[in-house]
């Protein structure tokens, strides 16, 4: 476990270095060693990427309409968010659907893949499969009878062909701190947005008009008539991480109140300012790596440190109250805050885009 913490420590090292938070000699050192690694780091994606869409390397179809949910840096756009609100949208329209993940970090025994479960929780009628594989899973998902299949942090995922691909961009930083990895947090290239079926552009109140705009117009220099769509995430009511611990609370209720809050996300800056905008004053934060998986000892010490700070409650994501769940509840009341997705523009033009990618679908 001590080796744990410590590798966990050194990865939100090195995420703070590359994210261009940390400042002196070794930080600087840091990224120069990956700015120069990101050059062979995006020549071979490059490649892979020309491989199979030029058809030098095949790519496979799956046996049902497959809608790939994904985003062009490492975490922060909402994808999970996202594709829970396309997953309900489908269900409505009486389809049997599936969310077909990479079961990132949930390999170990005792480990359980957070997205998964929370996206389970919140579309009962869906089924939930975790591979590395996205074919396999398909697959799987097409013998279980699923009618559509949706790739959670698919766009990356080239090998495996889509009926749709939707590209999330949050418009207050579409492209990270704009560099490739290791030195920043870009998966690819901002050019290879122009792959996307239809981008849809998240935390939109968040941003200014001027900068929805430009975005907007280079998405449309980068490929004529390219969809686009606009959405929010809305706080949903707060619950306890512990049934029964305590009460649920509108998210108004935090308006003026002392708040302690944790998370562990790719970006957890998002959710701290979700918070402050809300009206809550955050007295105390502390991030975790993305999928952490928490002990009794993370949560006791978590809310130690909140109540030497005066935070009066706790406050955590929907993902990672999956893994908290089965602690002991600390004495100071303990809630996540669910969020949901509110199109603000364009959502006639994206279930358009569905409906028209599941009616042209061709079993292979």
């Amino acid at each position: 476990m001590a080796r744990e913490y410590a590798l966990e420590d050194l990865e939100l090292y090195l995420l703070s270095v590359m994210e261009d938070r940390l400042h002196g000699v070794m930080p600087s050192l840091l990224r120069g060693v990956a700015a120069a690694a990101s050059w062979p780091f995006a020549g071979a994606a490059a490649l892979r990427r020309q491989l199979y869409l030029g058809g030098k390397l095949r790519r496979r179809r799956a046996p049902l309409p497959v809608i790939s949910v994904g985003n062009l840096v490492v975490g922060g756009a909402g994808k999970t968010p996202f594709s829970s609100y396309l997953l309900r949208g489908l269900s409505r329209q009486g389809r049997q659907v599936a969310v077909i993940a990479r079961g990132y970090r949930s390999g170990k025994s005792d480990a359980v893949n957070d997205e998964l479960v929370m996206l389970g929780r919140q579309v009962p009628d869906a089924l939930t499969l975790a591979t590395p594989n996205r074919l396999t899973g398909c697959r799987k998902a097409a013998e279980l009878g699923a009618e559509v299949a949706v790739l959670d942090d698919g766009f990356q995922h080239i090998p495996l062909m889509r009926d749709l691909d939707i590209l999330l961009l949050d418009a207050t930083r579409p492209f990270g701190n704009g560099r490739l990895l290791p030195r920043g947090t870009l998966r690819e290239p901002p050019e290879c947005a122009r792959r996307a079926d239809i981008a849809v552009l998240t935390r939109v109140d968040l941003a200014s008009r001027g900068q929805v705009g430009e975005l907007r117009t280079w998405l449309g220099r980068l490929r004529r008539n390219m969809p686009v769509a606009e959405c929010c995430f809305r706080p949903a009511t707060l619950k306890p991480v512990v049934a029964g611990s305590a009460p649920p609370l509108d998210p108004e209720a935090l308006s003026g109140r002392r708040i302690g809050a944790f998370a562990g996300l790719a970006d957890p800056r998002s959710f701290g300012r979700l918070l402050r905008a809300l009206g809550a004053a955050v007295v105390y934060s502390r991030r975790f790596r993305d999928h952490h998986r928490y002990t009794g000892r993370d949560l006791a010490e978590v809310a130690a440190e909140a109540r030497w700070a005066g935070a009066e409650l706790l406050v955590t994501t929907e993902k990672d109250a999956v893994k908290l769940s089965r602690l002991t509840a600390p004495e100071a009341p303990l809630y996540y805050l669910p969020i949901e997705v509110e199109m603000r523009e364009g959502e006639d033009l994206l279930w358009a885009e569905v409906g028209r990618a599941l009616a042209n679908f061709k079993k292979p």
